[in-house]
């Protein structure tokens, strides 16, 4: 997205423009303070003459402009007095307002150098318990210009500023000093000003470039109506004399106030040409407030080392942007109108303090937070960016080497195409609280998906009651050489405090195959804690799409009732008990869950010595593809233990209802080549009171002799007139899949369903897989069946 607004690039022209010289100059050749004697007729005089030539000191040039028909301009006379080869003109009463098109040009002084650009001319004021205003621009100072001037030492009591401009518009302030005096011999002078350095008030179509502004309570302020400004290229906060950086700072180093005009543009870009400016060493580096909406910020660096390295004393004391408003553009599109945030002290950006802030519908993309574009890391110490609100799209961003990376909360974002990395032990993206229908974290199109890695949690959800999406994302897959990519869990979901968590999708109903989340190097790959509703379909849980391991160090997925009271109800992993589980022949299945170093999926509790009232039910497991599975491929755990032994009968507490798995009649469950169908007889030993009937049986090939179901073959329906009873039947098998030689394995989901996506209860895998070879003898009719 380039910059297309109408008028920009007609100002930035005027802004880099030479000074128009018009018909009427003032030269002046004294630091005094004195008025002019007889303004309006003409000349700059105070009544005094200096070496026989009349006075006309700095006021009396602004007077007499503001008398005069048509544009002025105020020069520095060769004759004007210096000392070390500077002027310092000390004012006794506040300046006029400038009320004519003025052009006050530093750069004529004798003593100016273009090559240095230092300027020799400051304004100042001593100290008199009265708010010092230096100069002032109303609407009849309009196309006025302020170049290579100083002004520094503002600090009496009251309202002070060095610039303000008032309803004026086209005015250019450039190539100026504020808060300092750069001396000669390289020393500069922290001279403050308490107030704004630099104040647009109902101001349009300025542009405040290339200044350094220091030591103020606030570098730039934008207030009251201003709109289609332009602050660009400026160092806000810092200082460059002789060729050597130093940090001056400020409080605020650009401020936009509630209830100010739209499309002010913080740096700027022109077709492929972006300028930007320094921010650092502030104690907040941009803050937008309530109503200050539609704010542009492009090309900053912001927090940053001037030179490029990674030194963090360059950092904005607390945030490098915070915006309480709506409708902002941070970042340009494309990389070369990237904001470069880095070295906070609290976050990079933070969208709104609190849930009460309103901080909607803004676009954050390109940017670079907390890492430079070589790849420095520059990290910000709380979160890269911290949101609230609704309605915002962050995309396309670097997030890099922060406390965490995104922490996110009550609202609907659009999250995609960013790299979220480095982060220790934070989380990749936080995301809490209500109000998240229609939030989105990746998408079906291709870079529309986020990469999440080497973070200690990749992605933690808490208190999302309203759903949103996980879509197309690769979480923990590119490691550091020799490090876990994802310290604790690849994505974990959480009840919470903060409400209950439910309708999280992982994965895309419309199209799973283009949704696929891609998650591994990680402990657990995705971890549910007393949520409910959630549905996790289609993605590649410990392997890559092209089949490369990604190994999981504990489980698959879990879902668990981590604490007294909670509730982990109706979560489905794969396939409801409502819905038609596609054949292999008709990828893709639910999940592919591969190379973990212990369970594949395991319902239960975190700790069974920790008794409460606590449920993992409903839960349903079905259509999902597991191999290299270190335990079992379905555990069941209850405070009792795993579930891998019948309970006759069944039981109504527990995981899943500790539902029980299908027994096989092995000398009745075979393949039968002649028909190319696999004849099967089970039973389930679930007593219909423990159960809602009828059960829904899956028939899977297992991996290898192990009992996790790997391929998918087909269902039956078990009545309750069976319960307990063996059922036979016959199997037919999908296209290209030759059973000789496999094991055969099932589950039993019943029919009781949550609210949710229609789960029910899934048992653990039939526990002693059923060889599926040629049944020649009766000796070897068991799964140790010799070559």
């Amino acid at each position: 997205m380039k910059i297309t607004k109408s008028g920009f690039l007609a100002l930035v022209l005027l802004g880099l423009a030479a000074p128009g010289y018009g018909q009427v100059l003032f030269f002046v050749n004294s630091v005094g303070d004195a008025a002019n004697q007889n303004p309006g007729n003409g000349f700059c005089a105070t009544g005094t003459l200096i070496d026989g030539v009349p006075e006309c000191t700095f006021r009396a040039a602004i007077e007499e402009a503001n008398e005069t028909t048509g544009s002025v301009e105020i020069h520095f006379a060769d004759s004007i007095p210096t000392t070390n080869g500077q002027s310092t003109i000390i004012i006794d009463t506040n300046l006029p307002s400038i009320e004519n098109t003025v052009s006050i040009l530093g750069d004529t002084h004798p003593n100016f150098d273009a090559g240095i650009g230092r300027p020799t001319v400051r304004l100042t004021r001593q100290p008199t318990g009265q708010a010092t205003r230096l100069l002032r621009i109303p609407d009849q100072g309009s196309g006025s210009l302020i170049q290579h001037m100083g002004m520094a030492g503002l600090n009496s009591a009251g309202e002070n500023f060095a610039i303000r401009v008032v309803s004026a518009s086209n005015v250019i302030i450039r190539d100026n000093d504020f808060g300092m005096q750069r001396l000669n011999n390289g020393v500069i002078l922290d001279l403050p000003i308490e107030g704004p350095a630099i104040e647009l008030l109902s101001a349009s179509d300025t542009i405040v470039q290339d200044n350094f502004i220091t030591n103020s309570e606030v570098g730039v302020r934008i207030r009251l109506d201003s709109g289609g400004n332009v602050i660009w290229d400026n160092v806000i906060g810092a200082a460059l004399d002789d060729g050597t950086w130093s940090r001056r700072g400020n409080e605020i180093g650009v401020e936009v106030r509630g209830n100010t005009g739209a499309e002010n543009f913080i740096g700027g870009c022109v077709f492929s040409d972006c300028i930007g400016n320094l921010i650092v060493a502030n104690e907040v580096g941009i803050q937008i407030g309530n109503g200050a909406n539609g704010q542009r910020i492009f090309a900053n660096r912001i927090g940053v080392d001037p030179e490029g390295s990674d030194d963090a004393d360059w950092g904005n004391e607390e945030h490098g942007i915070l915006a309480f408003n709506n409708n902002n553009t941070i970042g340009n599109g494309e990389d070369f109108g990237a904001n470069i945030i880095g070295n906070s002290g609290i976050n990079g950006i933070a969208l709104g303090l609190s849930d009460s802030d309103s901080a909607n519908n803004h676009t954050i993309a390109y940017n670079y937070i907390g890492v430079l574009p070589d790849g420095t890391a520059v990290g910000n110490s709380s979160s890269g960016i911290l949101g609230t609100g609704t309605g915002t799209e962050i995309i396309d961003n670097q997030i890099r080497n922060n406390g965490h990376g995104l922490w996110l909360g009550n609202g609907a974002f659009l999250i995609q195409g960013n790299e979220v990395r480095n982060l220790g032990d934070g989380n990749c993206l936080r995301y809490s609280g209500s109000g998240s229908a229609g939030a989105l974290i990746g998408g079906l199109e291709p870079g529309q998906g986020n990469s999440f890695d080497n973070c200690g949690v990749g992605i933690t959800f808490e208190g999302i009651s309203d759903g949103l999406e996980v879509v197309g994302n690769r979480i923990g897959t590119d490691p550091p050489p020799g490090q876990s990519s994802i310290g604790f869990s690849a994505i974990e979901i959480w009840g919470s405090l903060l409400g209950e968590t439910k309708n999280v999708l992982v994965g895309s109903l419309s199209d799973p195959e283009a949704g696929a989340n891609v998650i591994g190097n990680a402990q657990t790959g995705i971890r549910i804690n007393f949520a409910s509703e959630t549905r996790v379909i289609g993605n590649y849980i410990g392997q890559d799409v092209d089949g490369t391991p990604l190994p999981i160090e504990n489980h698959g997925v879990t879902i668990l009732a981590v604490s007294h009271n909670a509730v982990a109800d109706g979560n489905v992993i794969g396939y409801g008990i409502n819905d038609a589980i596609p054949l292999q022949a008709s990828p893709p299945l639910g999940n592919v869950i591969a190379n973990t170093g212990q369970h594949g999926v395991v319902a239960g509790v975190s700790d069974p010595n920790d008794t409460g009232n606590r449920t993992a039910k409903h839960n349903a497991l079905r259509g999902n593809r597991m191999h290299n599975i270190g335990g079992s491929g379905i555990a069941l755990i209850s405070e009792e233990g795993e579930g891998s032994v019948i309970d006759p009968g069944g039981a109504t507490d527990g995981p899943n209802r500790m539902q029980n798995y299908p027994e096989f009649d092995n000398l009745a469950t075979f393949y039968n080549e002649d028909t190319g169908q696999i004849e099967y007889s089970y039973r389930v030993r679930t007593n219909t009171e423990n159960a809602d009937y009828p059960l829904i049986i899956d028939f899977y090939l297992a991996d290898g002799t192990s009992d996790a179901g790997e391929t998918y073959l087909g269902s039956d329906s078990y009545p309750a007139s069976s319960a307990n009873s063996f059922r036979t039947g016959a199997l037919s098998l999908p296209s290209g899949v030759n059973p000789q030689g496999r094991y055969l394995v099932a589950t039993a989901t019943d029919s009781s369903a949550a609210e949710g996506p229609g789960s029910g209860n899934t048992s653990q895998f039939t526990n002693v897989p059923v060889f599926l070879g040629e049944l020649s003898d009766e000796l070897f009719q068991d799964r140790f069946e010799e070559d």
